[in-house]
């Protein structure tokens, strides 16, 4: 939908608006502001990695004190889950990051060179 036709922010703007009653015409159909919401949620992703590490480390300072392994079970290894999982996310962002600096700019096309017209009698005996 946005880079096929190479649509305009309005155009889809319109669209959405049209389209608004029925929520299945926008299942399975990414755009423009589909692409920036998952952007925008991977661009936290290493605040969420920050936040789970300080959970983690209390949550093992607290086990370790209490020595009680139902607190381990029960609220260690989901926040390792989640923790694992916005790792994942912060890596993919990082990368994502590190190869939109290394692309290319894109070269403008050279147009050809006009050349003079040729005379009328050119070729002629």
């Amino acid at each position: 939908m946005a880079k096929g036709k190479g649509s305009d922010f309005v155009e889809e703007a319109h669209e959405h608006a049209e389209h608004n009653i029925n929520p299945y015409y926008w299942f399975n159909r990414v755009d423009r502001f589909q692409h920036a919401k998952w952007l925008s949620d991977l661009a936290f992703s290493p605040i969420e990695a920050l936040v789970f590490s300080i959970a983690l480390v209390f949550t093992l300072v607290v086990i370790i004190i209490d020595k009680s392994w139902g607190l381990f079970v029960f609220l260690f290894i989901p926040l390792a889950i989640f923790w694992f999982l916005s790792l994942i996310r912060a890596i993919k962002f990082f990368e994502m990051r590190r190869q939109s600096k290394n692309t290319q700019p894109i070269k403008p096309k050279e147009r050809k060179k006009k050349l003079p017209k040729r005379r009328k009698d050119y070729g002629r005996d």
